[in-house]
């Protein structure tokens, strides 16, 4: 839980002094970053936490429904079944929900995790519950991308940014858990930029990758969630210090990389980064790199912006 400690300590301090009248904007990954917002919106609705209190009880009826997912006051904003995003019937619905009295006197909550998967129209729905929040309602929204977030969103949200988590961390997630998916995905992407010689095509080896990246139909921002981690792999690869993140055997064949070559490389993948935040074709931006890291071990220019 240590990740998620400074962002748990804003959310107490917030409670202690009854200042929530602001929607939260969690920004990061894992669980931790869910767990702090459900425990702030239950402390907002816990029936004996002391006024100056930045904790719930965790023992009164009010916290045990809460836990059990049945308390009349809490709303989740979530896709609809069989749906992989949220649109602006969910968002009206919450809406709807969020203009009744408290059932229970004390207060409101609402919770929208992973708040990118609102549709562009259904994150507009939701501005003036933003910026207007019905009187005595929490509202926290936790994202991993805020740049899939419109910036009308992320202006009336009081945002608080977790740690990064460790590489490990990030590839398991994105390997779905599976360590053999993991194992392969980084492997294939260790293969394909490996220093030593290539064949006249720069692009061979990189379809596993590519296909990772990918997904099965995975949206735009999933995509480029993975190109990020994919590039800092590859940096944590080309450090000439190991950081622990890499896996040993991972690292075998750039360890022996010229300074020069490495330099040029780096300076690619610094580049490719700024272009994930800039362009809207991963599979283009990891093709690209590919080449201009070819032309750097032949001593060429890195890639362009």
């Amino acid at each position: 839980m240590a990740g998620a400690d400074a962002a748990r300590r804003v959310l107490r301090a917030a409670l202690a002094a009854g200042r929530w009248g602001r929607p939260f904007l969690l920004l990061g990954r894992g669980e931790d970053r869910d767990a702090a917002a459900r425990e702030f919106l239950r402390g907002v609705l816990c029936a004996a936490r002391p006024a100056a209190s930045g904790a719930s009880c965790g023992a009164c009826g009010s916290c045990g429904r809460f836990d059990r997912g049945l308390h009349p006051d809490f709303h989740l904003l979530l896709p609809e079944k069989g749906r992989a995003t949220v649109g602006v019937d969910a968002v009206e619905g919450l809406q709807r929900a969020l203009s009744l009295r408290p059932a229970e006197g004390r207060g409101t909550a609402a919770l929208v995790p992973g708040a990118e998967r609102l549709t562009p129209q259904a994150q507009n729905a939701l501005l003036k519950t933003l910026e207007e929040p019905p009187p005595r309602t929490a509202l926290v929204l936790t994202a991993a991308a805020p740049r899939a977030l419109l910036p009308t969103v992320r202006s009336r949200c009081a945002s608080v940014r977790l740690p990064p988590l460790p590489l490990g961390s990030l590839l398991e997630e994105a390997a779905g858990g599976d360590p053999a998916v993991l194992e392969e995905a980084a492997g294939a992407l260790a293969a394909a930029f490996a220093p030593g010689p290539r064949g006249a095509d720069p692009l061979e080896g990189l379809d596993p990758v590519s296909s990772w990246v990918r997904g099965r139909g995975s949206p735009l921002e999933e995509q480029r969630e993975r190109l990020r981690m994919a590039i800092r792999l590859l940096l944590g690869l080309h450090m000439p210090r190991d950081s622990g993140e890499v896996p040993a055997p991972l690292r075998a064949g750039y360890n022996a990389l010229p300074p020069a070559a490495r330099g040029a490389r780096l300076a690619a993948l610094g580049t490719a980064r700024e272009r994930v935040e800039r362009n809207v074709d991963p599979a283009g931006i990891l093709e690209a790199l590919a080449v201009a890291v070819r032309e750097a071990d032949r001593g060429a220019s890195p890639l362009k912006s």
